[in-house]
């Protein structure tokens, strides 16, 4: 069988697997489209929000009062005084514990206070056990305070026990412009509206007993402790008072002895009470006019002090409505497919809703290089920025406030990139889903047509190199398979069917040509025979004639090569039709050997037979025919005077015939073609013709019996060694015996053997 050749690297699958790649450059053309459609989006964004920025500061023109620096707050400000900081409120609050109402201030004004530097608590607490959030606010003349307690244990007031504080209670400390304090019990029974009360110094004893009705607290109890929501007047909060809030855990109902109390007062650790600073109301309710959503706005005076802020630069609802809602509802559906998307989304166009950190409400003070500059040089500016944690870009611009020809302050506009990206999110993820399934699909369509292609044309080729031997000779008639397909393929399976059957009468015409030949010549050659018969009788001078005796030897000749074209070619009809039998080697061996030394008495010749029988699978007749063939070779190619040698040996496994002599080489010239057709390196002779076919015919019958034959060339003295090897069992058959090939030892091997072998 030929050679399979090497599977080409670039071959049909890799060409359409380049093809595929190609197909990727899509979604690269979309990534830079949409890096070039954001960039855009940005530089609008900038535009829209200076420009907002410009109408805002346009509304505080001239307005300096509201910029004064003699305002209480401000004082308090450049003081560096702490103080607890309350946003202007956007709805009324309705005391009920849930603080629905209170909206994002909530969250983005609120303090956490775990205890860990706590200002009074006693050795027996333990801050793990309580940590609590406060937020303040304010709403027209109202102060409104929010605090969420994760408590382990909520006790309430037990109505049976005189005292009013052996329970969780919260305390309220207020000293009013004049210097005088007035210290407020907040308990209750059970949730629900709280009772005040007015308490001595010790916060044990009663001052009048009565419910303090100027505040209103109410507390809810839920899972991990409990909230409550506190109303007081406005003027506690004014820039001449202070105010201090202290949260009582009490863990025991029998004992009722008091665990931790944490306050709530910002600054040092001696200081219990500060002020409430709300920055410039009247910047404030200019503020909370406008809409501005997904935008944080900043009023800043010269000084770059923040008086007033609104807004925050994130929604809440944004993972909800935005692209986490779209990438759950395609979860349900396409889960590693979905994720994937919105993975790949995330890298092209970042996080634009996940939450981020960035400048707080309480901020005081807004220290940037571009504000600086704009209350400088005033004029208008954008940048954009990092937000605090550089989870995010914010865009933002600022434009000089104006009052008398001079810069009073500035207006800051930001918001976050992802309140315009997030608007191309779903489209981006929903466009990318479909292209990523329509690519999958178009790669997974060119895959399976290229397998299917190639193992077409693997099959084709399979099937063209089971046809013919080989040697060249048909084997079958047609392919193994047919294909009805109505392609190119189809076309060529089609097409080389019709070529091996039109082939194959050709080869069989060739075959049949040397039984035609003898028949067709059998007659003219006797014709001439019995006319030179005849002309001896008729003259017979004739017979000294030398022309008489070339004629002779040409008709002599002339029947050899036919007797030789018949033999090779029913040689291979013979062996198919052949049955096989178990018989004696060393037998055949044996008789071969003494009918050969008859014939050719006047040679020498070395005979090597074991004396054990060696049976194998084939025909006898045929190996008779091998040896015959060899011995003549021997014989014809031999140094006159010498010996021939014949000997059987075995191994194991196989049965080994060796026949050599004495006399040259093997030239390298007929390397790898000895045992072919039509192969001879005879002297050419008059009187015989030598057509190369012997050995072929001696190739054929050890393959036959699923043997091989070698040629050695032997050293010391010189000559040629034939050597057939044949299993003594079918189990180990050779269906692919190897082609000769000479291969060179060298001349000082210590085997007195030294040879060439053809392998």
């Amino acid at each position: 069988m030929a050679k399979k050749q090497k599977r080409r690297l670039f071959g049909i699958q890799g060409r359409l697997l380049s093809l595929v790649f190609v197909l990727f450059l899509v979604p690269w053309l979309g990534y830079t489209y949409v890096n070039e459609v954001t960039e855009l989006i940005s530089d609008t964004q900038e535009s829209a929000l200076l420009l907002n920025a410009q109408a805002i500061a346009t509304v505080l023109h001239g307005k300096e009062e509201l910029f004064s620096e003699h305002s209480d707050e401000l004082r308090a400000l450049k003081s560096g005084k702490s103080g607890y900081t309350a946003p202007t409120l956007e709805n009324d609050i309705t005391l009920d514990g849930t603080f629905d109402d209170w909206g994002e201030e909530i969250e983005l004004s609120s303090t956490l206070y775990t205890g860990i530097t706590p200002l009074f608590c006693d050795l027996k607490s333990d801050v793990t056990s309580l940590y609590f959030r406060q937020t303040l606010g304010i709403r027209n003349d109202r102060l409104f305070v929010a605090f969420d307690v994760q408590d382990d244990l909520v006790v309430l007031r037990d109505m049976d026990l005189k005292a009013v504080n052996n329970s969780d209670q919260l305390r309220f400390t207020v000293r009013s412009f004049n210097g005088d304090i007035r210290r407020y019990l907040l308990v209750t029974q059970k949730p629900g509206s709280m009772s005040v009360y007015l308490m001595e110094e010790d916060w044990e004893t009663l001052v009048t007993g009565k419910h303090e009705r100027d505040i209103q607290a109410y507390m809810k109890i839920d899972q991990g402790g409990y909230k409550v929501e506190l109303r007081a007047p406005r003027s506690y909060a004014s820039a001449s008072s202070q105010i201090g809030f202290s949260i009582v855990d009490v863990d025991e109902t029998e004992g009722r002895e008091i665990r931790t109390v944490m306050t709530t007062a910002p600054g040092d650790a001696t200081e219990q009470l500060s002020g409430v600073i709300q920055k410039s109301p009247g910047i404030a309710k200019i503020l909370n006019s406008l809409e501005q959503p997904w935008s944080s706005i900043w009023v800043v005076d010269k000084n770059e002090l923040v008086r007033a802020h609104k807004g925050v630069l994130q929604h809440s609802n944004w993972s909800e409505s935005g692209s986490d809602a779209f990438k759950w509802n395609n979860l349900r559906t396409w889960p590693l497919l979905s994720s994937l998307i919105f993975e790949l989304e995330e890298l092209i166009v970042g996080d634009k809703t996940g939450f981020f950190e960035d400048y707080p409400q309480a901020t005081e003070e807004r220290r940037e290089p571009i504000i600086a500059r704009v209350i400088n040089n005033k004029t208008p500016e954008t940048k954009r920025r990092q937000s605090v944690d550089a989870k995010a870009e914010v865009v933002m611009a600022v434009h000089p406030v104006w009052s008398r020809n001079k810069v009073i302050g500035a207006v800051i506009i930001e918001q976050s990139s992802s309140a315009m990206l997030a608007n191309i999110q779903k489209p981006l993820q929903t466009t990318s889903l479909i292209i990523l399934a329509v690519i999958l699909f178009i790669a997974f369509a060119l895959l399976i047509f290229a397998y299917r292609l190639t193992m077409r044309i693997g099959k084709l080729r399979d099937a063209t190199e089971k046809a013919i031997t080989p040697e060249g000779r048909m084997r079958r008639q047609k392919l193994q398979f047919t294909s009805n397909a109505n392609d190119e393929i189809g076309d060529l399976t089609r097409s080389f069917s019709e070529m091996l059957k039109r082939q194959s009468e050709y080869t069989h015409y060739l075959e049949a040509m040397p039984d035609t030949l003898a028949h067709e010549i059998k007659n003219p050659i006797n014709v001439i025979n019995s006319s030179l018969e005849n002309l001896e009788k008729e003259i017979p001078v004739v017979k000294q004639s030398r022309y008489q005796e070339r004629a002779r030897n040409g008709l002599q000749r002339l029947g050899s090569i036919m007797t030789r074209f018949t033999e090779a070619a029913n040689i291979e009809g013979a062996l198919n039709d052949e049955l096989r039998e178990r018989f004696n080697l060393t037998h055949v061996v044996s008789s071969f050997a003494d009918g050969f030394r008859m014939v050719h008495a006047d040679n020498q010749f070395i005979i090597n037979i074991p004396n054990k029988e060696i049976w194998i699978d084939g025909s006898a007749d045929h190996i008779g025919q091998l040896l015959d063939k060899l011995g003549d070779n021997a014989l014809d190619f031999g140094d006159p005077g010498t010996a021939v040698t014949i000997q059987l040996d075995y191994d194991e496994e196989d049965a080994i015939i060796q026949i050599w002599n004495q006399g040259p080489v093997l030239p390298i010239e007929i390397e790898g073609r000895l045992f072919e057709p039509m192969v001879s390196y005879r002297q050419t002779d008059a009187r015989e013709s030598h057509l190369g076919l012997g050995l072929y015919i001696v190739r054929l019958i050890a393959e036959f019996h699923y043997g091989r034959v070698e040629a050695v060339n032997r050293y010391s003295p010189d000559g040629v060694e034939i050597r057939v090897i044949i299993p003594m069992s079918l189990s180990r058959t050779l269906t692919h015996p190897r082609r000769p090939r000479l291969t060179m030892l060298p001349d000082d091997d210590p085997d007195s053997n030294k040879r060439q072998r053809y392998l």
